[in-house]
């Protein structure tokens, strides 16, 4: 049979033959959400940055939730992306239309969210206040009240540390022992807490950006150091182990019943080490203890134990977001043309995340300039890449401490099983991982019989019809312009 061959196409090579919109939840994501008490970023401020803008001015060297949100929206209004994000949009469905080769997708503007409550009976029994940490309500004057704590992770330790000396009585409702540290790169400050940069240290940072870059380097070196401490066969892992024991031993010296209960048997990083300042304190204070007793189910009143009721005036369900949950929204099993900053085996132990984000978000970008110049219509990774992937992944996530056997979100909220929620390698790692596109492990379809139509028509865009620079290639640097 004989295939007519297409037309030419009249435009220079590589001319993008499609538009895109970005659809986002909300600026600020998961500093827009959580404004409870003591609501603060774990790491040194000055790593906790987009890499393309800086910022000389944080603060202190742990930063809390209003200047990291000010922050994000500082610098999405410098860069103006508003015009490309669609905010308080929820989507409801997903749908591949394979004759356009497009996902339709249905939206709903305000509306309701997926919740992220716990599952404990009778929760909306409470006849007092009941408050999420990822939702909290700045109206409620919370000081002076009888409050319940459920939850040890990050939220949970920031809230009871903040709110022990100012309410009347703090129950923590505790689940699983954990690994409280000392604040990451502690030795990095004057007494290993937080503390306040001085002026004179910020104008010198404004004023001779080398000086700050310097800062933020040394800070990445030890930052990205953690990694080999989550490798069972490092010696900086028993160090680490060591480390962190003796460290809460000294802070519960006074209280060796709280230590027993509440050190873990698990490796230090099997679950996300929380660093807490005032928190294991405030635990053996007399207006605040903690509580093992599983909880049976929430009443009018209060909270019911095996060991009786205890009332209180306000509960807080410190207890993260919904790991289990799976979009709602109609998906098709090959999933074209779909990118996702967050997918399996995302997240990188140690250091900022909005580094990695930042790695993906690039490396979709290329893709997505690849597919537009190139003018490919499908783009889907090879079922066999994702198998090989997977069992790589899994194989060297066998060595680190993050299999053990703990309750975490990095296995999905269970105690035992795979890890998903990690990425399987040191940060450089990562970057190096994502330096190329790796067509090969791509299966694509063009909007063309034939793949090199997007050639065009033998110009590029700089030639302009003979007018423009048809020597872009020569540079001054050249060894051969002298």
């Amino acid at each position: 049979m004989t295939i007519t061959p297409e037309p030419l196409l009249k435009q220079p090579a590589f001319t993008p033959t499609r538009k895109m919109r970005v659809v986002n939840a909300d600026v600020g994501g998961t500093w827009f959400e959580n404004t409870y008490p003591g609501a603060a970023c774990d790491i040194p401020s000055h790593s906790y940055i987009f890499p393309f803008e800086g910022n000389p001015d944080w603060s202190k060297f742990y930063v809390d939730q209003k200047e990291i949100q000010a922050y994000i929206k500082r610098t999405a209004e410098k860069y103006d992306l508003g015009k490309h994000v669609q905010l308080n949009t929820t989507i409801r469905e997903t749908v591949w239309d394979e004759g356009s080769a497009k996902w339709s997708i249905k939206l709903e503007q305000a509306g309701e969210l997926k919740e992220d409550e716990p599952d404990i009976k009778g929760l909306h029994d409470f006849k007092g206040k009941l408050l999420h940490s990822a939702r909290w309500d700045n109206s409620y004057q919370w000081e002076g009240k009888k409050a319940a704590v459920i939850g040890n992770g990050a939220s949970g330790i920031q809230l009871v540390a903040t709110m022990q000396p100012k309410v009347e009585k703090l129950v923590n409702y505790i689940r699983q022992p954990t690994w409280i540290s000392v604040n990451f790169l502690g030795d990095k400050t004057p007494e290993g807490v937080n503390f306040t940069y001085s002026e004179e240290q910020k104008r010198t940072w404004r004023e001779d950006p080398n000086a700050n870059y310097l800062y933020r380097k040394d800070l990445e070196q030890s930052l990205n150091g953690f990694f080999f401490a989550m490798c069972l066969d490092h010696p900086a892992q028993a160090i680490f182990q060591g480390y962190y024991k003796d460290r809460m031993h000294a802070s519960l010296v006074n209280a060796p019943d709280l230590e027993k209960r509440i050190l873990p048997s698990f490796k230090a990083g099997c679950r996300r080490i929380t660093p807490g300042d005032g928190y294991l304190e405030a635990l053996h204070e007399p207006n605040c203890r903690d509580c093992w007793d599983p909880i049976e189910r929430i009443t009018e009143k209060g909270i019911k134990t095996a060991a009786g009721e205890e009332e209180f005036d306000l509960i807080i369900c410190a207890t993260g977001f919904d790991s289990s949950w799976l979009p709602q929204w109609k998906l098709v099993e090959n999933l074209p043309n779909y990118g996702m900053i967050n997918g399996p085996n995302p997240a990188i132990s140690h250091g900022s995340v909005l580094q990695q984000m930042s790695w993906t978000g690039d490396y979709l970008l290329r893709w997505i300039m690849r597919m537009n110049r190139h003018d490919i219509r499908t783009l889907a990774v090879k079922k066999e890449a994702v198998e090989d992937y997977n069992q790589y992944a899994q194989e060297f996530l066998k060595l680190t401490v993050w299999l053990g056997e703990c309750r975490t979100l990095y296995k999905n909220g269970r105690s035992v099983g795979k890890v998903t929620g990690l990425y399987p390698g040191s940060l450089v790692h990562y970057q190096r991982a994502l330096e190329e596109v790796g067509g090969e492990h791509f299966d694509m379809t063009w909007r063309s019989r034939n793949r090199f139509r997007c050639l065009g028509n033998g110009t590029v865009e700089t030639d302009k019809d003979g007018a423009g620079d048809l020597a872009p290639y020569f540079s001054k640097y050249s060894p051969f312009s002298n």
